[in-house]
């Protein structure tokens, strides 16, 4: 196999030597709670036994631990270290300052010097203030932006620190009063559509990180600011990861999109404790008068010195290109590495160059005892750190990564993913594993829209408990599909997710997995092909042995209110709709949900129970309104297609015969009927469609959760044959 970017052959070496880490560690074991004061840097990110707990120095981009192992380092102390480790000018300027001292008793001339450099990179930047860390900054951003617009309700997309306005939204709330939980709501990266659910006239700050591993779509960022413009809220970049990494004026500057405030750490000064809150002048005036943020710690010269010569060597060097090009070449040869040994459908890089992320998915069709995800990552850690690579799933680079680096971690990578597709194919990674594999991480880097309470606490018992459980879930990759997962993971059960192989289904595992805490997996398939479900069930049986719920959820649905480029091409009329059109939808929406029940329902039968579950539409009950999609200027779009509402009333008769039928076995049957969801329609369709249902509002994906969990549970043991209807009254009238 030819690797590009000249990557060369590494020899195999043994696990490294790591018994004075693990002294300090039992050293540490009852003195320090946790054992470590950064939870990215503490051993549950690691391979326990294997990966090395503590590091004594480090030079350019390599570290050394207190054993004296070498390491190639790809987390740089979690993000501060943009330079890299003991950068001359930065060192230097620390030592000079030093010299004079390091904290005074009144202002330092380094306050308003960085100050100023930073009002010329950064976009938003009119006024400037210093604290120590990034929860510091963000907390008081919220207080701040409170304060002026006299709301309280803060909507927040990402990760943003410790403190109880933030964390009341994770499951690590415990200890934060119930009254701030109510204060603090979420939304999803890259869908406007949830950030319109949740926007209203209390929201004071619309909180989010710009960027995390994915990359915004067309008009999000100027969306969101948008919004907030027109409601009155503040927009708040967290630019802690991409500040002066992405560009020098951060996310802001690459994407062009000016936030009111601004946070920034990590990168600023190349290790040095400094964050720092900056904005609008306006707003940032509040603080001189009755918004209290102030710090002893604020004006610490040895940080505000580094921060001088971390940005002016940031700015003569250009080196967010430097990460960017070295990003690229890290990420390139990663994916090339996986597509070569055949397993690029188990692991990938993505996300920016300069700070990329490599992510891994179950196997399209798993094996009893198949490794996790977190498996397959742990096994490649330790693998890399045999090959003196310091690593934990991101490559978060520095201007000291060079060419040699990068070709050392090229290599090692080429050994480590032939490691992992050896043990995959002979299902053996947790045997090849030499300790404790890593465990989840607290910190999300997508699916944000969790709603304040939002928590995988299944309940040990009680009618809606789904503990123990196995589901199907099929249309998974979609908006819905992804709402009946949740809702069944959060109830206890194990999920498995069923898409067509060319959606999103693998990466929508993965970060339900890492959300939820869930057991999770995605199998790509098609519900058209009886093959494909006869697969699928013969991966129930080896996995799980059993199969607990069904929701047959694929369908085709035209969105007629969403006019796209092809109008032209489609039809205006009834008299012009094409019959390949008519039988493509009615084969994906009643043949793709009877062959699921058939085969899969078969298999309920015969252990004697389960709940089936067809997803319907109230447009199987009444007829389209065609009044709903005509555009403000009176423009009429196609029509609805006449399919959809055939197939979903074909649905309802579908559930009462298999109802009947399979009544005697312990299997039960109902459709759930839900309303129009709330998805980026244009504002005209949203006010229409609200104005015609009793709740005055289209619904919000998660509005179905509860009716979900109620069909697949014990709580509607005696309901078969049954549709629940769930659309705010739609049908009401």
């Amino acid at each position: 196999m030819t690797v590009p970017h000249g990557t060369v052959a590494l020899p195999r070496r043994h696990v490294p030597a790591i018994a004075e880490s693990e002294r300090l560690w039992q050293r540490a074991q009852g003195l320090i709670p946790g054992g470590t004061q950064t939870l990215a840097k503490g051993p549950t990110q690691h391979v326990l036994g294997v990966a090395p707990k503590y590091l004594r120095r480090g030079r350019g981009a390599r570290v050394w631990d207190v054993d004296g192992n070498e390491y190639v380092d790809l987390n740089m102390a979690i993000g501060p270290l943009v330079l890299g480790y003991a950068y001359p000018a930065v060192d230097e300027a620390i030592r000079r300052q030093l010299a004079d001292g390091i904290t005074f008793s009144l202002m330092h001339p380094l306050e308003v010097e960085v100050a100023e450099q930073i009002r010329s990179l950064v976009p938003s930047a009119q006024a400037v203030r210093f604290s120590k860390t990034g929860a510091d900054v963000t907390s008081a951003a919220i207080r701040l932006a409170r304060a002026f617009t006299g709301r309280e309700k803060v909507l927040c997309c990402g990760y943003h620190g410790w403190h109880d306005w933030y964390v009341s939204v994770t499951d690590k709330r415990v200890g934060v009063p119930e009254a701030v939980r109510d204060l603090t709501y979420t939304f999803e990266y890259n869908d406007l559509a949830s950030l319109d659910r949740a926007l209203d006239a209390d929201v004071a700050c619309v909180i989010l990180e710009p960027v995390t591993f994915e990359e915004p779509e067309r008009d999000f960022l100027a969306g969101v600011r948008e919004r907030c413009t027109r409601n009155g809220s503040l927009l708040i970049f967290d630019e802690m990861w991409t500040g002066f990494r992405l560009a020098i004026g951060g996310a802001q500057a690459r994407y062009a999109v000016t936030p009111d405030l601004t946070t920034f750490s990590k990168a600023i000064a190349n290790g040095m404790p400094l964050s720092v809150l900056c904005g609008r002048r306006d707003v940032l005036a509040r603080l001189e008068r009755d918004v209290f943020f102030y710090t002893t710690f604020g004006g610490e010269a040895l940080s505000l010195a580094a921060a001088q010569a971390t940005l002016s060597e940031l700015v003569a060097h250009d080196v967010p290109a430097h990460l960017a090009a070295q990003g690229e070449r890290l990420q390139d040869g990663y994916n090339f590495i996986a597509r070569a040994l055949g397993i690029d459908h188990l692991t990938r890089c993505i996300g920016p160059a300069a700070r990329s992320l490599v992510t891994f998915d179950v196997p399209a069709e798993p094996a009893q005892g198949t490794a996790t995800a977190l498996e397959m990552k742990s096994l490649v850690q330790q693998e890399l750190i045999g090959r003196g690579v310091l690593w934990s799933g991101t490559h978060t680079l520095s201007f000291s990564h060079g060419d040699s680096e990068i070709e050392h971690v090229l290599g090692a990578y080429e050994e480590a993913l032939s490691i992992l597709r050896d043990a995959v194919q002979d299902n053996r990674v947790r045997e090849a594993l030499r300790g404790e594999p890593i465990r989840p991480s607290f910190r999300r880097t997508a699916n944000f829209d969790t709603r304040p309470r939002e928590n995988r606490q299944p309940a040990n018992d009680g009618l809606f408990s789904l503990q123990g459980r196995v589901a199907v879930v099929t249309g998974a990759a979609g908006l819905l599909g992804q709402q009946h997962a949740t809702a069944l993971l959060n109830a206890g059960a194990s999920v498995v997710l069923v898409d067509l192989p060319h959606t999103r289904v693998a990466v929508v595992a993965a970060e339900l997995e890492t959300r939820t805490h869930g057991p999770v997996c995605a199998f790509p398939a098609s519900v058209v092909d009886g093959e494909d479900i006869e697969l699928l069930q013969q991966m129930l049986e080896d996995r799980f042995g059993r199969l607990d719920v069904l929701v047959n959820n694929a369908a085709i649905n035209d969105k007629v209110e969403q006019w796209g480029h092809d109008t032209a091409a489609r039809a205006r009329r009834l008299e012009d709709v094409p019959l390949a059109e008519w039988r493509r939808v009615m084969d994906v929406n009643v043949t793709g949900v009877f062959l699921p029940s058939q085969i899969l329902g078969s298999m309920m039968a015969a252990a004697g129970s389960g709940s089936i579950i067809n997803i319907g539409s109230t447009y199987g009950l009444v007829g389209p309104d065609p009044s709903l999609y005509v555009r403000p200027d009176g423009a009429e779009p196609p029509i609805k297609s006449p399919a959809y509402p055939a197939s979903k009333g074909a649905i309802g008769a579908l559930t009462r015969f298999l109802a009947t039928h399979w009544g005697g076995y312990g299997v039960r049957v109902n459709t759930l009927v839900p309303g129009g969801v709330a998805n980026g329609q244009e504002p005209y369709f949203i006010e229409r469609y609200a104005s015609r249902t009793p709740l005055r509002r289209m619904a919000a994906p998660d509005d179905y959760r509860g009716a979900l969990v109620f069909l697949a549970s014990d709580a509607s043991r005696y309901m078969t044959g049954s549709t629940l209807v769930v659309d705010g009254g739609f049908t009401a009238w």
